[in-house]
């Protein structure tokens, strides 16, 4: 189930990614495809194979993360000017890339009992926190462009505001 949640978590955010990076209308041409290739793969491994294949699951997840961190890496490039926010995930990005060597690259427990998938774990923690940070700030952004050219915004209970660092 860890697997099949971190798919899903890789897969839904490359679909955030292609919506932001080229717009709704190019993302909805990917929808379908990627839930299908994602059910596709949860009954690959579940149903189809006889035994859990780890390492035909590596290769679709390390693919999809790659995807996945490229789409985002272009869109702060792209908007690194206009949106002073994208520092914020490319910088984020770019740590989950280099901590992502410790899923990969395994190497011996340290003192007989923190080991390179644990770090990985560990190092997760301020990566979500941090990626959560370029994502509230880009919505609060995206929600402002909106709302100056006249466009219908979705509205929240901070209404467009900066919400207090309390809630």
């Amino acid at each position: 189930m860890d697997y099949f949640g971190a798919q899903a978590y890789l897969t839904s955010q490359f679909l955030g990614g292609l919506a932001r990076l080229f717009g709704r209308r190019v993302a909805r041409w990917f929808a379908l495809p990627l839930f299908l290739g994602f059910t596709y793969h949860v009954l690959y491994l579940t149903v189809i194979l006889p035994r859990f294949d780890y390492g035909y699951n590596m290769i679709v997840m390390i693919t999809m993360g790659l995807l996945n961190c490229m789409c985002w890496l272009m869109w702060c490039w792209k908007n690194r000017r206009d949106n002073p926010h994208a520092s914020i995930g490319a910088i984020t990005i770019v740590a989950v890339l280099l901590t992502s060597l410790l899923e990969v690259l395994e190497f011996e427990p340290l003192w007989h009992a923190i080991d390179s998938h644990a770090l990985w774990h560990i190092s997760t923690i301020p990566m979500s926190y941090s990626f959560f940070e370029f994502v509230r700030r880009d919505s609060l952004h995206h929600h402002r462009c909106l709302k100056a050219q006249g466009r219908d915004a979705p509205t929240g209970a901070a209404e467009g505001q900066e919400p207090s660092k309390t809630s």
